[in-house]
C-alpha cells in the first residue's frame, strides 16, 4: 500500500470544518501543529509588540488511491 501526505496551512477558525470535510471525503485522521511565520509583508506593531497571524498547519496521511478524492474537498 502507498500513502500521500497532504498538507493544508489554514486560520484556525477553518481547521475543524476542513478537517471534518476530508473526514466525510474518506480521511482516517489529521495532525494538526499550530504555526505562525513571516512573510513579505511586517508583522503589524501595538504598543512595540508584533502582531502576528496564527496558522494551523493540517496534515493528512492517506493511501494513494483517495488523493484525487480528497484534493477536490
Amino acid at each position: 500500500m502507498k500513502f500521500k501526505l497532504i498538507m493544508a496551512l489554514v486560520k484556525p477558525h477553518i481547521t475543524d470544518k476542513l478537517v471534518d470535510a476530508m473526514k466525510d471525503a474518506g480521511a482516517t485522521g489529521a495532525s494538526i501543529i499550530q504555526a505562525r511565520g513571516t512573510g513579505i509583508h511586517e508583522a503589524k506593531t501595538f504598543f512595540g509588540l508584533s502582531i502576528e497571524d496564527q496558522t494551523d498547519i493540517v496534515i493528512f496521511l492517506v493511501e494513494e488511491h483517495t488523493v484525487e478524492k480528497l484534493l477536490g474537498v
